[in-house]
């Protein structure tokens, strides 16, 4: 009967934890390039019951654990904007962002929401003022992009005008000499052996770990090559939160939670009744 008590608590934390994942889902339906979780479980057991022959297969239940979380990194639907530096990613790959601190450590994060603008410096940044990165052109002409490194990608006001981001995530401005429009940039895109093993932070951004592995191009890859997805201009990755589906999950963990209580407080009323015996 304790038993029971101890097994009903550990639905219930997971019914609960499950509640607050699928409500953290329906929340962030309409946040760009979201990617909505599940919730893994794995059952608990005890040690052989010697009572029942001590044999392999008599093992006791004692309730149900969170072993996990895992992101769902279907591709979201596009949105189509009046905004020439928002930017949407068709495939694999995400967006690299760094602070503008001016320590020797900025940190570097990772992102598929292309929200972007250009600031009072004409950096190409997100809402945070985080600057995005991408290959500097060697031929302004022919588009050549040196791909070795990356840097922030900045208009340079005393020689170029009317930054535009095209296809290819190639940014353009017109040449304040010869009136031509230059190549400057390419965004970088960065794909990761194993997107689950990204960290989530706070502003819609991802962080690198040893589960993740490393980009598999340190510098990054121009988009559409290598395994890279397609930068798309004046569009925005939507949320890949199916709310049908999590509004089903939802009933179905309430329920579970319900179950759950139902078990403690059945296995209250046995120990109840055997208190009762004794007086």
């Amino acid at each position: 009967m304790l038993g029971a008590l101890y097994t009903g608590i550990t639905g219930m934390d997971a019914a609960a934890t499950n509640m607050d994942v699928i409500g953290n889902n329906i929340a962030n339906a309409n946040t760009s390039a979201f990617k909505s979780s599940d919730v893994n479980f794995a059952a608990v057991y005890s040690e052989t019951l010697v009572s029942i022959g001590g044999k392999a297969g008599n093992e006791e239940g004692k309730g149900v654990q969170v072993v996990g979380l895992k992101s769902a990194w279907e591709q979201g639907a596009l949105e189509t904007t009046q905004n020439s530096t928002d930017l949407s990613i068709t495939g694999d790959g995400f967006f690299q962002v760094v602070e503008a601190d001016g320590t020797s450590s900025e940190a570097t994060y990772y992102t598929r929401a292309g929200q972007f603008r250009w600031d009072n410096e004409y950096y190409l940044v997100d809402p945070s003022d985080r600057r995005v990165q991408g290959y500097l052109a060697t031929d302004v002409t022919n588009a050549v992009f040196d791909t070795s490194a990356n840097v922030a990608i900045q208009i340079d006001q005393t020689t170029h005008s009317e930054p535009r981001i095209e296809s290819n995530g190639w940014v353009t401005a017109r040449n304040s000499s010869t009136g031509n429009r230059d190549y400057l940039y390419q965004v970088a895109i960065f794909n990761f052996p194993s997107n689950d093993g990204l960290r989530k932070v706070t502003g819609n951004l991802f962080e690198e770990t040893t589960d993740s592995g490393q980009p598999t191009s340190a510098t990054g890859n121009p988009p559409g090559q290598n395994g890279a997805g397609k930068v798309n201009t004046n569009s925005l990755e939507m949320s890949n939160v199916d709310l049908a589906r999590q509004f089903v999950d939802l009933i179905v963990a309430q329920r579970a939670f319900q179950a759950n209580s139902r078990v403690i407080s059945s296995s209250a009323e046995i120990l109840q009744e055997v208190i009762n015996i004794i007086r």
